[in-house]
């Protein structure tokens, strides 16, 4: 093997780099072939401080069979372990301002038993070493979920906090506090001035990146309507198609022409690769964020690269590029909102809706009404209208229930 090696460099300087490097290539393929979850815990492990490298070896650790468990307060290590031959448990360290020294005091904390609740977690670990921010990362991270709820956790952090930082007082004062409270009993309270806890954007401020979650999930049905298409059911064509899915990777470059990317977009049925050339990119760089839901217009081709006689691989040439938002805004024929004859008060919804209003900016508002003896659609004047966003969305299933808001977009044609 080495000598046909040697024969293909072309002069001496590579000869004594081919060398070695068709050694290492050997030895590593071996290793992640016979001990992936071994291999890859190890290469993790060295890029602690990259979290595209992260990402990029959790994709691949995907791609070979390897599953990827969430960091745990109760059983991570600071660096990623292998579990067994097909897990891998992430480590603490991964987690953005996240310092060994404070894992250190994790694992020492639950040397004699595992943390029940985030009361007892503070307790061992010390106030004095955690904050609001440290808890956040952590929580939002899922290392401790294995305590509970990640927005009933999050909304517990200040109260424990402030009770973990007197109880360190008290002991180190040696003073007995005959009135303390009971937390468990302060924590089985239901507040009324609870924050929403965003999962999703917790998680990508957490890891720099989707690790269990997926934002996309929610919106599956919707990214139906809207595209036609999910990534998985693309098929090469001339003809222009659309795909929504979220930004996991970009590539930035430099060309004689200007700058352009490739962008890959991810809407958990497959991956695909979406080249934005000069053009393009200087139009709608500032849509490409990594992290966020995007839909694109191209055209898709077969990829050369990628694809083999048992799988063929698809990308798409980007035309044009919008947020999730701006795709609705455009996209949207009308909103439908059922109603019938058991509405409480018709008034209450005529004034939200226009507390909601656009003022004609937005989409369409149709009132699809039924009573007891006839129906009807009842299109709204035009000066009411509404911008649809998660939030808006959010409150008009609030106001007229969940299965009463339809979002009715305009047909997609050359579908396959």
């Amino acid at each position: 093997l080495f000598d046909q090696i040697e024969q293909f460099a072309g002069y001496g300087f590579n000869r004594c780099h081919s060398v070695p490097y068709a050694l290492i290539a050997y030895q590593t393929a071996f290793l992640k072939a016979h001990y992936p979850s071994e291999f890859m815990a190890s290469l993790l492990s060295c890029e602690l401080d990259s979290t595209d490298r992260i990402q990029m070896y959790v994709d691949d650790c995907r791609s070979i069979g390897v599953k990827m468990r969430k960091p745990d307060i109760n059983l991570s290590s600071y660096e990623f372990e292998d579990l067994d031959k097909q897990t891998i448990l992430y480590g603490l360290g991964a987690i953005k301002g996240i310092g060994e020294s404070l894992v250190n005091s994790i694992i020492k904390g639950r040397k004699d038993k595992p943390y029940t609740d985030l009361y007892d977690f503070c307790l061992r670990v010390g106030s004095n070493r955690l904050n609001k921010r440290i808890l956040t990362a952590l929580i939002g991270s899922g290392a401790v979920d294995c305590l509970g709820d990640r927005k009933t956790l999050f909304n517990q952090i200040d109260p424990i906090l402030k009770k973990a930082e007197q109880s360190l007082e008290r002991t180190q004062s040696r003073i007995k506090d005959f009135f303390e409270e009971d937390i468990k009993q302060e924590k089985n309270q239901i507040e009324d001035d609870e924050v929403d806890f965003d999962v999703l954007a917790h998680e990508w401020n957490a890891l720099g990146f989707y690790l269990e979650s997926h934002p996309i999930e929610s919106k599956k049905e919707e990214v139906r309507k809207m595209c036609g298409l999910f990534i998985s059911e693309l098929e090469e064509g001339t003809q222009i198609q659309r795909i929504a899915g979220t930004l996991v990777h970009l590539n930035v470059r430099q060309g004689r022409h200007g700058r352009y990317a490739f962008a890959t977009l991810d809407d958990s049925s497959g991956r695909l690769e979406v080249s934005v050339w000069s053009e393009a990119f200087d139009t709608y760089r500032s849509v490409l964020k990594k992290g966020q839901i995007m839909v694109v217009e191209g055209v898709v081709e077969k990829d050369s690269y990628f694809s083999d006689k048992n799988k063929t691989t698809y990308k798409m040439i980007a035309q044009r590029i919008l947020s999730f938002d701006q795709a609705r805004k455009e996209y949207i024929k009308y909103i439908k909102l059922s109603i019938n004859n058991e509405i409480d008060d018709v008034a209450l919804l005529t004034s939200k809706l226009k507390e909601m209003s656009s003022t004609g900016s937005g989409s369409p508002v149709v009132i699809s009404y039924t009573g007891k003896e006839a129906a009807a659609d009842i299109e709204l004047p035009k000066e009411i209208t509404i911008n649809i966003t998660d939030k808006s969305f959010k409150g008009l299933q609030a106001l007229c229930g969940k299965d009463k808001v339809d979002l009715v977009y305009y047909a997609r044609p050359n579908l396959h």
